[in-house]
């Protein structure tokens, strides 16, 4: 029996030896998983998150700008939460365009500042004009002249962006409704006299009147608040290309209906638009011709060419406190934050002026009464879908889309993500239009054109607290959404249903956790295109080679001139004729 407890101890060590060598194999079993694993590229990670090409849910949404990089990923998050489905988003910074014929991704960010051709010539572009069924991209904001190639992303206005609170301080009043109505439908000259007055005052302040639209307007006795640090008008510089662009759009605006007849232009009479391009001359001359920096006011010449005085300094310029006007893109206010945490909760946009008369202006359906009250509206950046990927993937992809753009939540997501304008904003209260839940911000009464908006104290001479509402019909002009007060816009839980904020309320369906516009500049740029006072960005449409080399190359020559000529905004022009004929 002794042999019992000796046969048990040798039995006890064969089975431990067992274990051991089943816990080796079970860890190198584990570890060549894990391997596998990780060469695989198969570890959890959150697939929405940026620069990443994993698909859980059909397709990935491709671009290349590293600004978009967290307002995309934000979107599909949402996205996730409201669906279930979840997305990724790539980075593709060895190329989109090489990415998208070689991966076919099913959706990507287009730049409508790129070259476009090969896209189109490799077929990777497709047509999006039944997208959203009754609801279609105007054709004012097509990628391509030829049809509807892109879903816009976000609406930008382009004109001269100012602060309501300094234009208030210059003339001493609290109100601005009246003269920021009459800056908006007044005519060249009138403009450019009020610059001028503004120079003057700037240079010895009094409370001299200045004229607008017919209506008189008296400067403050002596600068005060936000308008005691003015040094001139505009905050520009000769790097601000985009800027002189943005004139050249109402040039065009004046001759051609659409970006399909400047592309036929290029191919018959490009000397039709001569006129045209004259007037842009003459008002980048003057618009260069009143600049403002931080130091004080400057014209053209070394300072401005050179130096310090570049796209930063005219942002801060004007954020600072230096300049009235920016001439620029509402995309811009992005870089206003950068300058200046504390700016911009009260800014507004005015319409770029074009000096042509009636006659010069030819193009169907445009008169110099259209000119001279509208921005222009564009977009930068476009959703285009790849008509070579799967079936899957390219459903999937416009499902997403149409989300984005029609379903509360979607709306809710596109506003918190990217803020500003859908292209299928509408603003009015009620119904959705067509079966589709449309963006709201303001109701019926507010969406009036300019030209029913004007105050009922037109006629009125109108000096110091003359300018008050009290003389003013706030309701239903561009004022009454610019007054909105941004906190409560913004606040989920705010009562929006009386200023528009809530979709469908006549459904009694409030939503206030829907399309919102939370700042006072894209209420501006709202109202503009609901009431159809803007233009498109035709200059897209020009030969790219023509806006860099022709245009763009054509005006550094000048910069260093005081003063223009005739003769010297004629050779302008000539050179921009031909170059585009060629």
């Amino acid at each position: 029996m002794r042999d019992i407890p000796e046969l048990s101890a040798k039995n006890n060590l064969k089975t431990t030896k067992g274990m051991k060598t089943m816990r080796i194999k079970i860890i190198a079993l584990a570890l060549s998983v894990a391997l596998v694993l990780c060469l695989c590229g198969c570890s959890p990670k959150d697939n929405s998150s940026s620069s990443d090409a994993e698909v859980l849910d059909k397709f990935v949404i491709y671009h290349n700008s590293k600004a978009l990089d967290s307002a995309l990923s934000a979107a599909v998050r949402s996205y996730e939460k409201a669906t279930g489905k979840k997305i990724g988003v790539k980075y593709a910074e060895s190329g989109l365009l090489a990415a998208a014929e070689a991966e076919k991704p099913a959706l990507y960010v287009v730049d409508a500042a790129d070259d476009l051709s090969d896209w189109f010539n490799k077929g990777l572009i497709g047509d999006v004009s039944s997208l959203f069924g009754g609801v279609s991209v105007d054709p004012g904001l097509w990628l391509s002249a030829s049809g509807s190639y892109g879903v816009p992303l976000v609406l930008e206005g382009y004109g001269y962006i100012f602060d309501r609170d300094m234009l208030a301080d210059l003339f001493g009043v609290e109100d601005v409704t009246d003269l920021a109505d009459d800056l908006r439908a007044c005519s060249y000259n009138d403009f450019m006299g009020f610059v001028s007055a503004v120079e003057t005052y700037i240079a010895a302040p009094s409370a001299a009147s200045v004229t607008v639209n017919g209506n008189e307007y008296t400067f403050a006795a002596a600068k005060t608040g936000k308008a005691q640090m003015l040094s001139g008008v505009f905050a520009l510089t000769s790097e601000s290309s985009r800027a002189y662009e943005y004139l050249m759009n109402y040039a065009l605006a004046a001759r051609f209906g659409g970006k399909n007849e400047i592309s036929a232009a290029a191919e018959n009479d490009t000397a039709a638009a001569k006129e045209a391009f004259a007037a842009a001359a003459r008002a980048i001359d003057d618009l260069t011709s009143h600049i403002a920096g931080t130091g004080g006011s400057m014209g053209r010449g070394d300072d401005f060419v050179g130096g310090d005085y570049t796209y930063s300094a005219a942002i801060d310029a004007f954020t600072g406190g230096f300049a009235l006007f920016y001439p620029g893109s509402t995309g811009d206010a992005a870089d206003f934050k950068k300058s200046s945490v504390t700016f911009g909760k009260n800014l507004d946009i005015l319409p770029m002026k074009l000096p042509i008369a009636e006659g010069g202006v030819t193009a169907s359906g445009m008169s110099t009464e259209k000119l001279n009250r509208s921005i222009v509206i564009g977009s930068r950046y476009y959703l285009a879908l790849n008509p070579n990927a799967n079936a899957a993937a390219a459903s999937a992809a416009r499902d997403f889309v149409k989300w984005l753009y029609t379903d509360s939540a979607g709306m809710a997501a596109f506003s918190e993500a990217f803020g500003g304008v859908a292209f299928n904003y509408s603003g009015t209260a009620g119904v959705p239009e067509n079966g589709v839940s449309m963006p709201n911000d303001s109701t019926s009464s507010d969406l009036s054109t300019e030209e029913g908006s004007s105050s009922t104290a037109r006629g009125k001479t109108r000096t110091g607290s003359g300018n008050s509402s009290t003389e003013s019909e706030a309701s239903g002009t561009l004022d009454s959404i610019l007054s909105t007060d941004d906190e409560a816009a913004s606040m989920p839980d705010a009562d929006l249903s009386t200023s528009g904020g809530s979709l469908s309320t006549e459904s009694g369906a409030a939503d206030t956790a829907g399309y919102a516009l939370s700042d006072s500049l894209s209420r501006a740029v709202a109202h503009y295109y609901t009431s159809g006072n803007w233009i498109p960005e035709l200059v897209t449409a020009m030969p790219r080679a023509w806006r860099a080399d022709a245009f763009g190359k054509s005006l550094t020559d000048y910069w260093n001139k005081p003063a223009w000529s005739d003769e010297d905004r004629e050779n302008l022009v000539t050179g921009w004729i031909n170059s585009w004929a060629k």
